[in-house]
């Protein structure tokens, strides 16, 4: 989000009070929605291991890629992979 501020040349409080009246929800839940979207179609390929998927999905800790995958899916990633 200071990356993003910086770049259009704002406040990190003023784009994080706008992309929330925007989007209606706040600028990490945002990204970790996209994140999982991207686990979501790795998963489905299951020719990658769990630990490439939590990489390339953006996420930097394994624990709360799980932890964040299971808040917004209602699964665990690997309920996830057998249900597909």
């Amino acid at each position: 989000m200071e990356k993003c501020a910086e770049l259009v040349g704002c406040s990190y409080t003023h784009l994080s009070r706008e992309f929330k009246k925007e989007t209606g929800m706040r600028f990490v839940e945002f990204l970790n929605r996209q994140r999982v979207n991207k686990a979501k179609s790795l998963l489905i390929r299951k020719d990658i291991t769990m630990k490439e998927i939590v990489d390339l999905s953006g996420f930097h800790n394994y624990n709360y890629f799980f932890k964040v995958f299971k808040e917004i899916e209602g699964i665990t990633p690997s309920e996830f992979m057998t249900k597909k």
